[in-house]
């Protein structure tokens, strides 16, 4: 039976860049709420998960096939079994099968690996959403230009109760949406790097990483001046 094999990382990607495509062009045009070149939208929290989504697929396409496996037999990862890995959370997943497929893997405690983590957790905040205190991954990313300060409301008295708003709001911004989409590129470039130096030959399908490109910073500061 000849078996066919179909992906979707690049579709879940371009819904992501589209989401950033819309929410630029808003800005672009409504200049309220802005911040440097950054800016609140409504549609920013579907990027992170479909962000994510796009590097997990991609990921498992490479490697969570029949003839994945084949190429890569001799790797004793397959030994814990598809099953028990297809369920390890995507942050162990990476590590663990990088580590034994091309016997390096992801720097745990720096770039890129730091922003996928934090990126996976706003991705689960979001999926299980709950009416929780604000995540500690928030002032991050504000410090980092990322999320969105609170607003300063002009001549209000000094003693106004102003409710903080939700952090799901915070997050709502248009460099929120590059860095969820940067963050997975950065992660398949460093893939890449980490096949090459094991020597191994790309993994099938590894011609879909073309389709990870970084959104480089000078780009949006044109697009939000209407350069």
């Amino acid at each position: 039976m000849i078996q066919t094999y179909t992906t979707i990382s690049k579709e879940l990607l371009i819904h992501s860049r589209n989401i950033y495509s819309d929410a630029i062009k808003y800005l672009a045009s409504n200049k309220k709420n802005i911040y440097g070149f950054n800016g609140r939208v409504n549609n920013a929290l579907s990027a992170y998960i479909l962000s994510v989504a796009s590097f997990e697929a991609f990921f498992n396409e490479l490697f969570f096939t029949k003839l994945s496996r084949h190429k890569y037999q001799k790797s004793a990862i397959w030994d814990l079994g598809i099953e028990w890995l297809s369920k390890l959370p995507l942050e162990k997943k990476v590590v663990l099968m990088s580590q034994s497929l091309f016997g390096d893997s992801f720097k745990t405690d720096s770039q890129p690996y730091q922003d996928f983590h934090m990126l996976v957790r706003v991705r689960n905040s979001l999926v299980h959403y709950k009416h929780l205190s604000t995540p500690n991954f928030i002032k991050p990313l504000i410090d980092r230009n990322i999320a969105l300060p609170e607003p300063v409301f002009d001549n209000l008295p000094e003693d106004a109760n102003v409710a903080p708003q939700p952090w799901t709001w915070k997050i709502s911004s248009t460099e929120g949406i590059r860095w969820s989409i940067n963050t997975v590129c950065y992660m398949v470039k460093e893939l890449g790097e980490l096949i090459s130096s094991s020597k191994s030959d790309e993994p099938i399908l590894w011609s879909n990483s073309k389709h990870f490109s970084l959104i480089e910073e000078n780009l949006v500061k044109n697009l939000v001046n209407g350069n």
